[in-house]
Parts: C-alpha cells; structure tokens; sequence
C-alpha cells in the first residue's frame, strides 16, 4: 500500500512540472503570434500610407492633364506662365481647384493651382499629407513632378513622387 501512495506522491509532482513546461511552451507560442501580428498591422499601415501617398502625387498631375485638354495647349502653358514668374517653380497644392468651363470656346473660371512656394506647410484637408508640384516649362512641353509627403510628427519620412511630361500635340 505504501508504494502506491508513493507513486501518487511523485505522479502528482511530475504533472506540476509539466503543467509548468506547457505554460512555458504556450507562453512562448503567444509571444510569437502577438509579435506575428503587430508585424502585420504595422505592415498594413505602411502599406495603406503608402497608397495614399501614390494617389495624393497622382492627383495633381490628372488635374493638369484634364486641364490642358479641356482648354488646349496654348491657353495651358499661358495660364501656368501667368501663375508663375519663371519656367520652373514649386507650388503647395493641398486641394485641386474646379476644372474651368468652356463655353463656346472661351474659358471661364480658369483657376489654376495656389501660388507659388519656397515651402509647404499647408496640409490637405483631413490628413497629415503635404503636396507639392514642381513646374518646368519650355517650348514645346510642361513637366509636372509631384510629390506627397507624410508629416505625421514620426521622425520617419515617408513619400511619392511621379512625374508627368505634357507635350504640345501637333495636329
């Protein structure tokens, strides 16, 4: 009899120990899945940041395309040269004016971008997302290059930049 107390004593022992050894192993694991899954939400903003960042730099050049077709070349680079005091320089562009109307041939409304910037620090409404468009002109083409940037007060700087050449169309 008394060696099956015995054998209780030590079984009872031994299932501590490893109930131990099972917390530490299931400790472990959680550990792992917690670190898996903050790597994955932390992936996913950058990622969902980053979209935004393509499509605020994208916006600008779409609006310049829709504006030089909607009211030709000419009257394009003239308004641009008008906004601007050289054939290269940089505006803060935080919202996208209305395109202009054409009525029987003549422009109304036209509106082009804010005026020009040596910085900007006017953020596009709602967000923590700069927009700036640098603008070359010559002759025969405008290049647009624009870019968004994430100033969200992180030390990390995070953005896009595309760039768009229009060219005069001969017809």
């Amino acid at each position: 009899m008394n060696a099956f107390f015995i054998s209780a004593k030590k079984q009872r022992g031994s299932s501590l120990i490893e109930v131990l050894v099972a917390l530490a192993i299931v400790s472990i694991a959680l550990v792992a899945v917690m670190s898996t899954i903050t790597l994955v939400v932390r992936s996913q903003r950058s990622s969902e940041q980053h979209q935004h960042l393509v499509y605020y730099a994208k916006q600008p050049l779409e609006w310049l395309h829709a504006y030089r077709e909607k009211v030709g070349w000419a009257e394009f680079v003239a308004s641009l040269q008008t906004a601007t005091a050289d054939s290269h320089s940089v505006w803060c562009v935080p919202t996208l004016p209305a395109l202009p109307t054409v009525v029987d041939g003549t422009t109304l409304n036209t509106e082009t971008f804010l005026t020009t910037v040596d910085g900007c620090t006017d953020f596009i409404p709602t967000t923590s997302f700069l927009r700036t468009v640098v603008i070359t002109i010559t002759a025969d083409e405008v290049t647009a290059v624009s870019q968004a940037r994430l100033d969200d007060g992180s030390d990390a700087e995070l953005s896009s930049s595309l760039e768009m050449n229009y060219k005069k169309r001969i017809d």
